[in-house]
């Protein structure tokens, strides 16, 4: 099965299936083979067929292989490492307990020196005076996809209990954290939301992964049921993301398949990661990303959605009276926002 084909066949039915009615539902999805086979890039060039079936399906994960970097204003650069989700080890870094605490999680083959984690880190600190724990969940995450996939829920919940912790210490609530995922690392902040106690405020959901997951099993991915609200970015629904809604509210730049400026990206991996730098983006420079509520972006491009509700993308503090689709178009290249 060639990636391309899913360009073809991706054919959305709304008012219909198991996403909520009015919703964008794509019946392929709930095949959790539908995107088992991906093109990546080896070390000389090369495009070459994957199958992601290949791995360990049920892995160890241990306490030791999630670790947290703190960073604040007065710890820019270099983190405050947290290792077996020691809560007490908080006491003596600059944590404030009285700022918001965002947790950002990568995803398959990354790391906490991966991009996502800089430009996001940079943005928020730069911008907003909060706490940043950036997840680092490598060894499980460094693996064949399976083994990664697979590793999801208890990664999620090791960061879900080290959350709780912190809510029992600090006597926190839900509304003090934000939790924010690309790719895997977005359903690992899914069953983190699952397990914390006081339910997360909002989770952001950066072009959610899609191979193996499928609509219909919410067990082991991000959901609405997840936080207080859910918002998720869709840029690359085509080949590695989802394209079904699965949020509070779901939006789609440019039609959430492919981002322009990517060219063939028969990867994927540019419009996958077009997500978080929108994400990024939006910290820096406030509600830049206007989207109009509408059911397809057939509709959207037409015009006919002009006079729906508008919802900024993205942003520290989202719009949680968002609900539905939303549709918006960028720039090819940074700065995105149009608005």
């Amino acid at each position: 099965m060639n990636v391309f084909i899913c360009l073809l066949i991706l054919i959305p039915f709304v008012f219909a299936g198991p996403a909520e009615p009015g919703r964008i539902y794509f019946p392929e999805e709930d095949d959790p083979d539908f995107k088992r086979f991906i093109h990546v890039e080896n070390d000389d060039g090369k495009l070459e067929l994957v199958d992601l079936r290949k791995g360990e399906i049920k892995p160890r994960v241990l306490l030791s292989d999630v670790s947290f970097d703190l960073y604040t204003r007065k710890n820019k650069y270099l983190p405050y490492t947290i290792i077996n989700s020691n809560v007490g080890r908080l006491a003596s870094s600059e944590f404030d307990p009285n700022k918001i605490s965002m947790f950002v999680v990568h995803g398959w083959t990354c790391s906490r020196f991966s991009s996502l984690n800089r430009i996001i880190r940079q943005a928020a600190l730069e911008n907003h005076d909060i706490n940043v724990f950036i997840v680092d969940w490598s060894r499980p995450a460094s693996g064949l996809y399976l083994t990664a996939q697979s590793s999801v829920v208890p990664v999620g919940q090791i960061v879900g209990n080290f959350i709780n912790q912190i809510q029992d210490v600090y006597g926190l609530t839900g509304s003090s954290f934000v939790l924010v995922g690309h790719s895997l690392g977005a359903h690992v902040v899914g069953n983190a939301g699952a397990v914390v106690k006081n339910k997360i405020g909002h989770i952001i959901g950066m072009d959610p992964a899609g191979p193996l997951f499928t609509v219909s099993n919410t067990g082991n991915r991000l959901d609405s049921s997840d936080a207080d609200f859910v918002q998720i970015i869709h840029t690359n629904g085509a080949l590695l993301g989802f394209a079904s809604s699965i949020g509070h509210a779901d939006y789609y730049p440019n039609g959430g398949m492919l981002q322009p400026g990517c060219g063939l990206d028969a990867t994927g991996l540019c419009a996958h990661s077009r997500s978080y730098e929108y994400y990024a983006e939006s910290l820096t420079r406030g509600p830049v990303f206007q989207a109009i509520q509408c059911s397809s972006y057939y509709y959207f491009q037409r015009g006919s959605c002009a006079g729906n509700k508008q919802s900024p993308m993205g942003q520290l503090q989202c719009d949680v009276t968002a609900s539905g689709d939303f549709f918006l178009e960028t720039n090819a290249r940074a700065p995105y926002g149009k608005s």
